[in-house]
């Protein structure tokens, strides 16, 4: 299910949440992220190609260990296309499986990452060469993060949907 509205709105105090975040938007966006995250366990990435790999994903699922993460979670990806395929290999494998919500705070990923499923790493052999299928449990979509992308990033966002 997709849902449109302010992730604030969408969060459950009784849900127990573990979350993954890009870390450019974690610096831009810090009092806001900061505010709905609360005292929830958070794990943030610098959202690159080169660090959509393996050594990433094994850091992520050892930070879910550490924490004492089980299947009674739910991992929100917060980012764009990168936070959203790594996050959902993680969610995908860690314990045979967790709930998994995307926040795509792109428009590129509102329109095309965070829908169908496909979740991956790179390797050496190419990208997205190591992954899975698996659906996320919601979708939440919020305008107000596309405020902060630079006008490139709106421009290739509308060229998808435009393809769409």
């Amino acid at each position: 299910m997709i849902i449109y509205q302010k992730i604030e709105s969408y969060l459950d105090e009784s849900q127990k949440r573990i979350w993954i975040i890009d870390k450019n938007l974690f610096n831009i966006w810090k009092n806001r992220i900061t505010s709905f995250i609360k005292s929830d366990k958070y794990f943030i990435l610098e959202s690159t190609e080169k660090n959509k790999n393996m050594i990433s994903y094994q850091n992520i699922i050892n930070f879910l260990f550490e924490n004492d993460i089980d299947r009674s979670y739910t991992i929100f990806g917060v980012g764009g296309g990168i936070i959203g395929d790594i996050t959902g290999f993680v969610a995908s494998t860690y314990m045979r499986g967790i709930k998994l919500v995307h926040v795509p705070t792109t428009l590129l990923s509102m329109v095309d990452s965070s829908i169908g499923g496909k979740t991956g790493v790179n390797n050496i052999y190419g990208k997205n060469m190591v992954g899975t299928i698996y659906q996320a449990k919601d979708i939440v979509i919020d305008v107000m993060w596309l405020e902060s992308l630079p006008e490139k990033h709106k421009i290739n966002g509308m060229a998808e949907v435009i393809k769409m």
